[in-house]
C-alpha cells in the first residue's frame, strides 16, 4: 500500500497538470454526471467508415443517412467537420474518392436559433451540407418503445425530431426504407439509427412517427416535449396499431449563459 502511495505521489510532483488531468473523468462522474451525463471526449468525434458502406445513391434520394455522432457537438472553440467519400470498388485499392470537405467553423453568437446550409464543389460533385445551430441548448436523448399492439409488416417506419425554433428541418431517427419489418426486440424497444438530438432550454422537441405504405403516408403522430434540465420527459404516439411510449432524456452542454 506504501509503495503505492509514493507512485502516486511521485506522478502529482512530476507533473501535477498532467496528474490533475489523469483524475478528471473520476472527478466528473462523481461531481457532474446528474447535469451532464457520461464524461466523453468528443475533441476527436468520428463517424465509422462502415456506416455508408450499405447506403444506394439514387438521384431521388441524394441524402446521406447518418447515424452517428452519439453526442451533441458544442461549438466553443473552432470545429472542424470533415467527409470523406468515396465510391467503393471491387477492392479498396479500387476505391474512388467522390468528396473530400474540411469545414472550419466558428460561430461567435448563435442567436437567434437557426440553420445553415452551403453547397461546396469538387471536380466530382456538389456537397450540400447543412447545420443547425441552436441557442443555449440541451443534449436530447430520445427512445421509443412499443408497449401495445405490434408494427404490421410491410409498413414502413420513420421517426424524426425537429425542434419549434426549426420546424423545416428534422433530424432522421429511423427509416426503415424498404425493410420488410421495423426492428422492436423482446422487451419493445426499437433500435433507433440516431438516438441524440439538440433543444434549447427553452425550446420545444417534437417527434414524430409515420407509417408508410409504399411511398403512400397511412398514419402520422407527432408529440412536442418541453425539455426537462438534467431530466426526463415522458409522452405516448398512438398509431392506432401499436402504442408508442417515448422517452427524451435531457443534459447540459453548457454551464448558464
Amino acid at each position: 500500500m506504501a509503495e503505492e502511495d509514493s507512485d502516486e505521489d511521485e506522478k502529482r510532483a512530476n507533473d501535477y497538470f498532467a496528474y490533475q488531468a489523469s483524475r478528471f473523468r473520476e472527478s466528473w462522474e462523481v461531481q457532474w454526471f446528474g447535469y451532464f451525463g457520461f464524461f466523453e471526449d468528443t475533441r476527436d468525434s468520428k463517424l465509422p467508415n462502415s456506416i455508408l458502406a450499405d447506403i444506394v445513391f439514387a438521384p431521388q434520394v441524394p441524402y446521406l443517412t447518418l447515424t452517428d455522432p452519439i453526442r451533441a457537438v458544442v461549438i466553443v472553440d473552432p470545429v472542424t467537420f470533415e467527409v470523406d467519400l468515396k465510391v467503393k470498388g471491387t477492392t479498396e485499392a479500387e476505391d474512388k474518392h467522390l468528396s473530400s470537405l474540411a469545414v472550419p467553423f466558428t460561430s461567435s453568437a448563435t442567436f437567434p436559433s437557426r440553420s445553415l446550409k452551403r453547397d461546396y464543389t469538387s471536380k466530382l460533385s456538389t456537397l450540400e451540407f447543412a447545420l443547425g445551430l441552436l441557442d443555449y441548448s440541451l443534449e436530447a436523448t430520445i427512445t421509443v418503445r412499443v408497449t401495445h399492439g405490434s408494427w404490421p409488416d410491410g409498413y414502413r417506419a420513420q421517426i424524426a425530431a425537429r425542434t419549434a425554433s426549426i420546424s423545416h428541418e428534422k433530424i432522421i431517427l429511423l427509416d426503415s426504407r424498404d425493410k420488410e419489418a421495423v426492428l422492436v426486440d423482446d422487451d419493445g424497444w426499437i433500435p433507433l439509427s440516431r438516438q441524440v438530438a439538440s433543444v434549447e432550454i427553452n425550446g420545444k422537441l417534437k417527434v414524430g412517427v409515420k407509417a408508410l405504405l409504399g411511398d403512400d403516408i397511412d398514419v402520422t403522430k407527432e408529440r412536442f416535449f418541453s425539455p426537462k434540465k438534467a431530466g426526463k420527459r415522458c409522452g405516448t404516439l398512438n398509431v392506432g396499431f401499436c402504442r408508442m411510449d417515448v422517452t427524451v432524456a435531457c443534459y447540459y452542454l453548457l454551464l448558464g449563459r
